[in-house]
């Protein structure tokens, strides 16, 4: 019997990501080939076209959406407020 043969190129790895300022955990799934691209040089947008900008972002900057909005709204950064008002996501 033969065994069957796994391309581990194939396989989906979930990445652990801390978001640099709330300190939320977060876990994007992407496939072990493309991450192997952006190992490369390969731009994030082009290894991982199935990730939302809002997840590439958060792999390429550390910053999750709540935290990347507040920290380029109009408002004023230097007031610690409470932008993760709803932290659930």
């Amino acid at each position: 019997m033969t065994e069957p043969v796994i391309d581990i190129h194939d396989i989906e790895v979930i990445i652990p990501l801390i978001c640099v300022e709330c300190k939320q955990y977060h876990e994007i799934k992407v496939k072990y080939s493309d991450l192997l691209k952006l190992y490369k040089g390969v731009k994030v947008q082009n290894c991982f076209p199935y990730l939302s900008a809002d997840d590439r972002e958060m792999f390429q900057s550390g910053f999750c959406k709540k935290c990347w909005d507040w920290l380029f709204s109009n408002k004023d950064i230097t007031k610690k407020e409470n932008h993760h008002a709803a932290k659930k996501n």
